[in-house]
C-alpha cells in the first residue's frame, strides 16, 4: 500500500491531541515537590553509635568528620549510609575549641563522654562553639559570629528530623559578663540550592522557642543554668531539647550555632532520623 501524505487538517488534529496529552504532565511536573523520593524507602538514624567515626582539625577554624547513618527499618541495602560532616567559623572572636573541655566538635573524647542518653538523646553528636572573649564585658555573640556545621548525606533524604539537645541559656538579659544564649538554625539544601529554612517542631517543649530558622532559631526561653563551668551544664535537662522536621527532601543541611548574647564555651547535641531510597 502506498503511503499518503497527511493533510494540514490531520496534522493540526495530531498536534492538538499531543498537546492535550502533554498538558496534564506539564502541570503535574510544575506542582511536584522537588526531589520527591519515588522509590522504596527505609528509615535511618544518625548518631555516634552507628558505624565508625573519625575527625580532623585545621587549627581553630575548621574541622571535618565522617560517620555512618544506620538502618532502623527495612531489610534492603544499604544497611548504612556514609555521612560527611564539617564545621567552620564565621566572624571575628569565634573559634573551635580543640583542646578544652571534651576536645571540640566531633571529637572521640566527646563520643565516649556522650555514650548513652543526654538531654533525652541517645549517643548524640556534639557541636561546640567557643568565643575568644569569653568572660569579657564586651559582646562576642550574635549571628555574625557563628559556627556552621554541614552534614552531607550524599543522596536525597526525606522526612529529615533534627533533634537538638542541651539548648541552654545563662544571663540571657546580658547582665552577666558570662552571659550566653544558645541559638540554633537548620537550613536544608538540594545540592547547592537552599530549599528550606527551619521546619516544623516535632516536640511540645514550651521552654524551647523557635522553629529552627535563621530569623526564629531554637532557643531557651529561660535561664536554665545555675553556674558556669563543666559542673554547671544540665546535660539531662530534657526541657532544653527540641526536634525540627524539614518540609523538603534534602541532600545536606547546614546547622548554624551561635550565642544570642555575649558568648562563651558552649555545646549543643544532635541526632537525626530520615528516610532514603533502598536498592
Amino acid at each position: 500500500m502506498s503511503e499518503q501524505t497527511p493533510t494540514p487538517l490531520v496534522r493540526r488534529r495530531a498536534l492538538a491531541a499531543g498537546a492535550a496529552w502533554a498538558a496534564p504532565t506539564a502541570v503535574a511536573a510544575a506542582f511536584s515537590p522537588a526531589m520527591a523520593l519515588s522509590c522504596t524507602t527505609q528509615s535511618y538514624r544518625l548518631d555516634t553509635a552507628g558505624g565508625t567515626w573519625s575527625h580532623t582539625y585545621s587549627g581553630y577554624t575548621s574541622a571535618t568528620a565522617s560517620g555512618t547513618a544506620v538502618r532502623t527499618s527495612g531489610t534492603r541495602i544499604p544497611a548504612s549510609i556514609p555521612v560527611a560532616l564539617s564545621t567552620r567559623i564565621v566572624g571575628s572572636g569565634t573559634k573551635l575549641d580543640t583542646t578544652g573541655r571534651g576536645s571540640g566538635s566531633f571529637a572521640v573524647t566527646h563520643f565516649g563522654k556522650y555514650a548513652g542518653t543526654y538531654s533525652g538523646l541517645n549517643n548524640p553528636i556534639p557541636i561546640v562553639n567557643s568565643i575568644t572573649c569569653n568572660n569579657a564585658a564586651t559582646s562576642c555573640g550574635g549571628y555574625d559570629r557563628r559556627q556552621i556545621t554541614t552534614i552531607d548525606f550524599g543522596r536525597p533524604v526525606a522526612g529529615l528530623v533534627v533533634n537538638v539537645g542541651d539548648i541552654d541559656s545563662w544571663g540571657a538579659s546580658g547582665s552577666s559578663v558570662d552571659a550566653y544564649a544558645d541559638q540554633v538554625a537548620i537550613r536544608g539544601f538540594n545540592g547547592t540550592t537552599q530549599v528550606s529554612d527551619g521546619g516544623t517542631r516535632t516536640d511540645s517543649k514550651s521552654q524551647v522557642l523557635g522553629v529552627g530558622s535563621t530569623t526564629n532559631p531554637l532557643r531557651n526561653s529561660t535561664n536554665n543554668q545555675t553556674s558556669l563551668g563543666q559542673g554547671g551544664y544540665t546535660w539531662n535537662d530534657t526541657a532544653g531539647t527540641a526536634g525540627v522536621k524539614l518540609s523538603r527532601d534534602v541532600t545536606k543541611i547546614e546547622v548554624d550555632y551561635w550565642s544570642g548574647t555575649k558568648g562563651g564555651y558552649q555545646v549543643v547535641l544532635l541526632t537525626m532520623s530520615f528516610n532514603a531510597c533502598a536498592a
